[in-house]
């Protein structure tokens, strides 16, 4: 019962530390390859995103942005096909790649050393 107790505690305090506004790149299609200098940066955000979009499996181009909540993007286009990655660490939208949270990481971490591996 402790340890459920301390691991939901531990994931409550690691959510609230994620909730903290972070800096973001900002930028409609942005350049390639990538260059911090030239990109602008946004503060104040809940999330950064980079959204790629395909055109029939064809790089087009890339988004990245300072945002309040990371929702799925849609394509009204057919063969069209845009792919958004968010994450929730400062300036964590330099790279094309699935970012998990940070904060959701290190409590699923705590948890799993909390437990241990006797999970059967």
């Amino acid at each position: 019962m402790a340890r459920t107790a301390l691991t939901l505690v531990t994931l409550a305090l690691c959510a609230i530390g994620g909730a903290n506004a972070i800096d973001c790149y900002e930028c409609t299609d942005c350049p390639l390859p990538f260059d911090p200098f030239n990109i602008t940066i946004q503060s104040g955000c809940k999330f950064c995103s980079i959204l790629e979009t395909f055109n029939n499996g064809t790089f087009m181009g890339m988004e990245m942005n300072c945002l309040q909540q990371c929702t799925l993007a849609a394509s009204e286009e057919p063969g069209v096909v845009k792919r958004i990655m968010c994450c929730e660490v400062d300036l964590c939208n330099k790279m094309a790649r699935n970012v998990h949270s940070f904060w959701y990481l290190m409590g699923l971490m705590i948890a799993v050393a909390v437990h241990g591996i006797e999970w059967t």
